[in-house]
């Protein structure tokens, strides 16, 4: 039987993210700076796909929810993952869901095919330039080819949705609205802007922040944007003529704390109830299971658990100074 999984405000959740890693081959400027020093995970304290495959059962087949997506770090550099995606396959006929996957697209080329033949079927691929020097300096990495690459390979290839994640940093690729619109006109996919939000070594500050609202000023200097749907706060626009969208996330702010349905695992276990969680709330989920703990004992724990979540998270300033985080060890 599902028992819907709801906290003291109201708030069904239904959606799950897992960090299967936090290894990443990028050093992105917001994320993963190259110049922060991140204490990975030991390998032996990464949950198991054994563990991962019982907790999604759980969420779905207890709680209903109904979307899965995986994260990292970047998902695909864990061994094993491509078994583990196909391992899932027989799950979803008993409990179906949707089955998403983030990833920095640099493993991508040539394994678009695989990705659906595991059934992902919602992929969102991270490129915050169109311009390959920029790229460089946002990530660190040559790959702006691949990654090129694995977008377009995965605009033909019929995902139920694909989009581009782009983190827009003022004086870094807000120059580039523009051309990300531009790839809407003919690739059927959305874009999405993110507002850049602080995390720990990433030197957030008012400086480099650029909300959603100037962001579509910005735009609509050009191209008149045309809204057409509301999901979760975030609103999708249409340029007359384009095949594609294009979504801002306007996590800070304008955020859409009030219609949130998502936790999040990390990948050493710990469910986080919100994206800025303190790291001393994180309910460890690996050591219940390591203890040997019923279904039961873990439906409960999560239970009780949910009543602690806030009604919205803490204003940018106070994340910036209270909470040390860095995106890779928390999960996208």
């Amino acid at each position: 039987m599902i028992t819907p999984l709801y906290d003291l405000h109201g708030r069904q959740h239904s959606y799950l993210r897992v960090s299967l890693t936090d290894r990443c081959n990028l050093h992105c400027l917001y994320c993963n700076p190259r110049n922060h020093e991140v204490n990975y995970i030991p390998n032996g304290d990464l949950l198991t796909y054994d563990e991962i495959y019982r907790l999604i059962a759980l969420f779905t087949g207890t709680f209903g929810f109904n979307k899965i997506r995986f994260t990292g770090g970047e998902p695909l550099v864990r061994n094993g993952v491509w078994d583990f995606l196909q391992s899932l396959q027989g799950l979803r006929k008993n409990s179906p869901f949707a089955l998403g996957l983030t990833t920095n697209g640099t493993l991508l080329p040539g394994l678009v095919p695989r990705l659906l033949r595991a059934g992902v079927n919602r992929l969102n691929i991270s490129l915050d330039s169109l311009r390959e020097e920029n790229f460089l300096s946002i990530t660190g990495s040559g790959s702006f080819k691949a990654v090129l690459q694995a977008v377009q390979e995965a605009e033909s290839a019929g995902f139920e949705t694909l989009k581009v994640n782009c983190v827009v940093l003022r004086g870094t690729n807000d120059q580039e609205l523009h051309a990300f619109v531009e790839l809407t006109k003919k690739m059927r996919l959305i874009v999405q802007f993110i507002e850049f939000m602080p995390f720990s070594g990433n030197k957030w500050g008012t400086e480099g922040f650029i909300s959603c609202n100037e962001m579509k000023d910005v735009i609509n200097s050009i191209y008149e944007l045309v809204p057409f749907r509301t999901d979760m706060g975030s609103d999708y626009f249409k340029v007359a003529g384009h095949v594609g969208a294009i979504r801002f996330i306007s996590a800070l702010s304008d955020h859409f704390c009030g219609s949130c349905n998502r936790l999040r695992l990390s990948a050493d276990g710990k469910l986080r109830l919100c994206l800025f969680s303190s790291e001393d709330s994180l309910i460890d989920l690996k050591a219940l299971l390591r203890s040997g703990a019923t279904d039961t004992e873990l439906e409960q724990k999560i239970q009780s658990s949910i009543g602690r979540k806030w009604a919205k998270h803490p204003s940018a300033e106070t994340i910036e100074t209270q909470y040390s985080q860095n995106m890779v060890k928390i999960g996208g």
